[in-house]
């Protein structure tokens, strides 16, 4: 009988060491930085005027601080913290705005309504430091 329990605690144990390894997943999957809402119809002309009237998401992964604006145009920006629940990211800001995100891969941000339809779609932005001169 004690062979048994002592089996059935080791068992146990291991499964809830990898449940705790697949919630971190999609956590460590997510980069840090600013992810941008994909192009819509804004009657604009140039490709970085329309960038910047998308809707934006920036996200810290250390700290896990949370940024959401309607454009980088604005000066104004939700903020708050994030959690990974589900392979979600779940925001609260600081008016009690709860924004759901499905992470559907390390550079891709699905905005969920709370009726579960796909919103918008943000797509991972490399940083740019510096443009080459010719």
């Amino acid at each position: 009988m004690k062979k048994i329990s002592l089996l059935l605690a080791v068992v146990i144990m291991v499964m809830v060491l990898l449940c705790g390894c697949g919630a971190q997943s999609a956590d460590a999957q997510l980069k840090s930085g600013v992810y941008l809402a994909q192009e819509r119809s804004s009657g604009v002309s140039t490709a970085d005027q329309a960038i910047m009237l998308e809707p934006y998401v920036s996200i810290d992964t250390e700290d896990n601080s949370f940024y959401y604006g309607q454009s980088l145009m604005m000066s104004y920006a939700e903020y708050g913290s994030y959690e990974i629940i589900d392979g979600k990211l779940v925001s609260t800001v600081q008016n009690g705005n709860t924004y759901v995100f499905e992470i559907k891969d390390s550079n891709t941000l699905v905005r969920i309504s709370d009726d579960g339809e796909e919103i918008d779609e943000f797509v991972y932005q490399e940083p740019v430091y510096g443009e080459e001169e010719n």
